[in-house]
């Protein structure tokens, strides 16, 4: 009795040892032995938090940003709010360097999802990157790198055409020492939603994606691969950098013929009904003529990228693909405006839009 009184003393022993060391599993041992009552659960067991221990090491920060020239006297890096599971940041590090492969130092941390780098120098590319930290789970991984840089004066003005075209705006603007590039940024309303649009080693920009908006305002920086992105124009409160496009007559736009933009084509054409259809009804009339205008239309673009062809191969045979090439860009296009006058004749216009279709036509399709 004696030895059995001292193994249930010990089992006892054991079974508090096992609370008192591994509370994490304690419900499991209530289930184990005392049975269970509800749903078993592991919330709060170590495996679990084992797992989220190892995904948060094993994730890292999203969406870093550093500031492009916008701000004179800092960079401002921001990023994506981090947690991984329950396992919520307590802190970020943010760490710099003055190449992309370089050695990273710490220059700050915070609570906060962005930092400002006030310690930045004009006139250098900086690179950054960030890690979040948690007390109990340590660091996860580096997050993906960007860089910034100060901003230095940009272009001292910029003027888009007021109503001079009626199918583009033309943008002009002075030019920056020792630019190697400009990149133009439009908002239709003039609020802070600039979007880039196009970029260009020219200080000059034609936009022809003019047609939803009346007005549009631009803005321009500069950029070169040692010092980055210049900042923005300054805002013209004469509005010089507000432009638009012709639009008295919607019709003015469908009169073009030629190129309208690097990717489209127009032509006009005209057609009739013939003359055995005299005393018929008006619509089986203009389904004619429109048919002829159609038929027309296709062959004046035939004969249009034919003679560029021609020109492009020094007026000698055209191979077979590029015959081919032609007749089907000359069929591939839509008629966008269709007009009857009062005999019941028509007239179109007939558009084809194509990638890089001007580079292709005025290359011979080589």
């Amino acid at each position: 009795m004696k030895y059995k009184n001292q193994y249930f003393i010990i089992t006892l022993s054991l079974i508090a040892g096992i609370i008192l060391f591994f509370p994490g599993i304690y419900q499991l041992n209530a289930n184990l032995f005392f049975g269970n009552k509800g749903e078993k659960t592991y919330k709060n067991s170590g495996i679990e938090q084992e797992v989220e221990k190892r995904g948060w090491v094993s994730s890292q920060v999203a969406s870093v940003f550093a500031s492009d020239g916008d701000y004179t006297d800092k960079i401002k890096i921001t990023w994506k709010k981090f947690k991984s599971g329950s396992i919520e940041t307590e802190k970020y590090y943010i760490y710099r360097s003055t190449s992309e492969n370089g050695v990273y130092f710490n220059i700050g941390n915070t609570v906060y999802d962005s930092y400002d780098d006030t310690t930045a120098l004009s006139g250098t590319i900086y690179f950054y990157k960030v890690i979040a930290y948690n007390s109990l789970s340590g660091y996860n991984k580096y997050s993906d790198i960007d860089s910034g840089n100060i901003g230095y004066p940009g272009p001292t003005w910029v003027d888009a055409s007021d109503g001079t075209y009626i199918n583009k705006i033309q943008i002009t603007w002075s030019s920056v020492s020792n630019a190697e590039r400009y990149y133009i940024f439009r908002s239709p309303d003039n609020h802070e939603q600039y979007i880039l649009i196009a970029n260009t080693v020219s200080t000059s920009y034609n936009d022809f994606d003019t047609l939803v908006s009346p007005y549009y305002y631009y803005k321009i920086k500069a950029y070169n691969s040692s010092t980055g992105y210049s900042l923005f124009n300054p805002r013209d409160r004469h509005r010089r950098d507000r432009g638009y496009i012709n639009q008295h007559s919607q019709y003015s736009q469908y009169n073009i013929e030629g190129f309208l933009d690097n990717d489209t084509f127009q032509v006009v054409a005209s057609g009739t009904w013939p003359i055995h259809l005299t005393n018929a009804r008006k619509i089986i009339k203009r389904n004619y003529a429109k048919e002829d205008a159609l038929l027309n239309a296709q062959a004046e673009v035939k004969d249009i990228f034919t003679q560029y062809a021609l020109d492009a191969t020094g007026g000698g045979p055209l191979d077979g693909a590029t015959i081919n090439a032609i007749q089907g860009y000359s069929s591939g296009g839509s008629i966008v405006r269709t007009i009857f006058s009062e005999d019941d004749t028509c007239e179109i216009t007939y558009r084809i839009n194509a990638q890089d279709l001007r580079q292709k036509v005025e290359s011979g399709f080589q």
